[in-house]
């Protein structure tokens, strides 16, 4: 991950602390610019599949740091290489041992999402993008929110709370209001043309995003 940030972590941790959060998200979402198709090709596999793209892609790109947190944390304590870069059969005995260790259900699942899209798409650098996010993650998360938040759990929840609290305001806006009482107005439907669920728009974003995944493709090759 390139570094090229609007905002420096000195600067975000002089902010007050209710505008951190905000700040250094918009850092994050800077330096995942390059990998941003590959997450709008993830929301496409899942509507594809019928698992629907509700989720936002910031909140998809949380899970995909938490990936490479949660496997950086299992290379340094368990196997002893902190340098170790995971396949698809390492994560998936990590995700065995997080279940067993009690972390929820839920998130197991996000991150499982990921690594069964790698598998399914041909997506291996998914993994590497995943470790290079996490390293960036904690040498820029603890200068920019180690005081309002010290350690990475806590880092990474305030990362959470921040892409839910955009998520759900930007439903709320997508979402017109109810027709008042009394008033005149069209018969009410399920989903608005153009709104998360309205199915008749996935292949269109199927098209999209496989445009987006090509375009991603030839700047790796570029890169490499």
């Amino acid at each position: 991950m390139s570094p090229s940030t609007p905002l420096a972590s000195a600067a975000i941790a002089a902010l007050p602390p209710v505008r951190r959060a905000g700040a250094f998200l918009d850092v994050l979402l800077a330096v995942a610019r390059p990998i941003a198709p590959l997450v709008e090709f993830l929301r496409a596999h899942l509507d594809a599949a019928a698992h629907g793209a509700a989720r936002t892609a910031p909140e998809h790109l949380v899970d995909l740091v938490t990936l490479g947190l949660r496997w950086r944390l299992h290379a340094r304590a368990t196997l002893r290489r902190p340098w170790a870069r995971p396949d698809h059969d390492d994560v998936r005995g990590l995700l065995a041992r997080l279940r067993a260790a009690g972390v929820p259900a839920a998130e197991v699942s996000r991150l499982a999402t990921w690594n069964e899209f790698a598998l399914d798409e041909g997506c291996p650098e998914v993994l590497d993008d995943a470790v290079d996010l996490a390293i960036w993650f904690e040498r820029a998360a603890g200068a920019a929110l180690g005081t309002a938040a010290p350690g990475l759990e806590a880092q990474l929840e305030l990362m959470r709370t921040e892409v839910l609290s955009r998520a759900l305001r930007g439903r709320r806006q997508a979402t017109p209001p109810p027709p008042r009482l009394g008033a005149p107005g069209r018969p009410t439907r399920p989903f608005a043309a153009g709104q998360p669920g309205d199915r008749r728009e996935a292949p269109a974003r199927l098209t999209a995003a496989l445009g987006a995944a090509e375009r991603l493709a030839g700047a790796r090759a570029a890169r490499a």
